[in-house]
């Protein structure tokens, strides 16, 4: 059962969704950022985006993506987040294994962050963003 299967809590393991330049656009990217000193393998990324207004129910397709690994300290693109997205809630789940442990976390991307100018600068990437820890 589910609830027989224990997820440790990960510090190391971040995304951070990034404004860059994309063919002479402004494009908002999401990538996941690993800062563990150990590998991260077999990755599963799911995500959607939805509405939590109340007066409008909106929701996107559940997209899944698999990651083969991620060598410590080191940050990959996840997928670029397009511009009818970013009025919505953006949700990404992650699971992942250190050695034999199984990760799971959720990242929440409001749709305030899309607006916000207080990035910060994101580890690995030395870029400016959000990050979700």
């Amino acid at each position: 059962m589910k609830k027989d299967i224990h997820f440790p809590k990960d510090d190391e393991v971040h995304m951070a969704i990034v404004r860059e330049k994309d063919e002479g656009e402004n494009v908002w990217n999401a990538y996941i950022i690993n800062t563990r000193e150990s590998k991260i393998d077999t990755l599963l990324l799911t995500s959607k985006g939805y509405s939590t207004r109340q007066d409008e129910d909106v929701k996107t397709s559940v997209l899944r993506r698999q990651l083969l690994n991620m060598e410590p300290h080191t940050a990959q693109k996840a997928e670029q987040i397009p511009e009818e997205l970013h009025k919505l809630t953006n949700e990404f789940w992650l699971s992942f294994y250190d050695g034999n442990t199984l990760y799971d976390k959720k990242f929440t991307f409001s749709s305030h962050a899309f607006e916000s100018d207080e990035h910060i600068t994101i580890p690995v990437l030395e870029k400016g963003g959000i990050l979700i820890k």
